[in-house]
């Protein structure tokens, strides 16, 4: 098992991306999330879009580990956005979404240690 996530000290210098994205698919009002909640969001829309990721420079990244990112970063929104404002099932069933999304050659012991991670984070 081959796990490497990218910390938030290592994302923290493409902020800048976000700013010029200024909107994300399927996210009426990003200005209604709270800070904490739009940066995680933000972080997933690094790696689950293919422009974003070329953009920041990581277009090496293999699929999978794009996804794993993506998926843990989705997991880290999820739980910021729950406190911030209680149960969404629409976004606990977007994070179902991701995992029918995962590339055939993930490794389903990685993505259970993600979202132990994430639940710890």
């Amino acid at each position: 098992m081959n796990l490497q996530l990218m910390s938030e000290s290592q994302l923290a210098e493409h902020d800048h991306l976000f700013e010029k994205m200024g909107h994300l698919p399927g996210v009426s009002d990003l200005r209604a999330l709270d800070p904490d909640s739009r940066q995680a969001l933000f972080r997933y829309a690094l790696f689950s879009d293919e422009n974003v990721r070329l953009s920041a420079g990581l277009s090496s990244m293999s699929a999978c580990d794009a996804f794993y990112n993506s998926y843990y970063w989705f997991l880290i929104f999820s739980k910021r956005h729950h406190s911030k404002l209680g149960y969404d099932a629409g976004v606990e069933q977007q994070s179902f979404r991701l995992l029918e999304s995962a590339p055939s050659d993930v490794d389903w012991a990685i993505i259970e240690e993600i979202a132990r991670l994430a639940k710890e984070a």
